[in-house]
């Protein structure tokens, strides 16, 4: 327990450092384009964290997003695994799902350490946030009333 302290207290001084930038808008759940588009700008090697409802579309744009990294592997939501790893020419990508996690002491040995050159995608990971680090940003996903299409979307890149 005393270790999983120590990365939480470290990694609540380091993220009171950061600054961000904010993007916001709506998009079609077919039409992902844009918001790959801004998150193409900056050089995404940390942690991303994903919110949102029970389907809002944080799996589908993961699903678009790797496939945007060259990542051709059929993409699930890893509920019930919890961790599913990718690899790209030039990235590796780990992807979770924390839905099911109640306590901070299960996300011991789940393999989602920033190692310097990975990208880790982690769905419904806000109430861990102390435990993770770098967190180079979040996106939340929200469903717009009487459009089922059509998805509202906050993105938030620290530095």
């Amino acid at each position: 327990m005393k270790y999983i302290e120590d990365i939480i207290e470290k990694n609540i001084v380091k993220n009171q450092k950061m600054n961000k930038k904010r993007y916001e808008g709506s998009f079609n759940i077919n039409e992902l384009e844009n918001l790959v588009q801004i998150l193409s700008e900056f050089d995404l090697k940390g942690i991303l964290l994903f919110e949102g409802e029970m389907g809002a579309g944080k799996t589908t744009f993961i699903q678009y997003f790797l496939k945007s990294l060259g990542i051709s592997n059929d993409v699930s939501s890893p509920t019930f695994s919890l961790v599913t790893e990718y690899h790209s020419d030039q990235l590796q990508v780990i992807h979770a799902d924390l839905y099911r996690v109640k306590h901070i002491s299960e996300l011991e040995g789940l393999g989602l350490e920033f190692n310097g050159n990975n990208l880790i995608l982690i769905e419904w990971g806000s109430q861990f946030q102390t435990f993770f680090n770098p967190i180079i940003g979040k996106i939340v996903f929200s469903k717009i009333k009487d459009k089922p299409d059509q998805r509202h979307y906050l993105l938030e890149i620290y530095s």
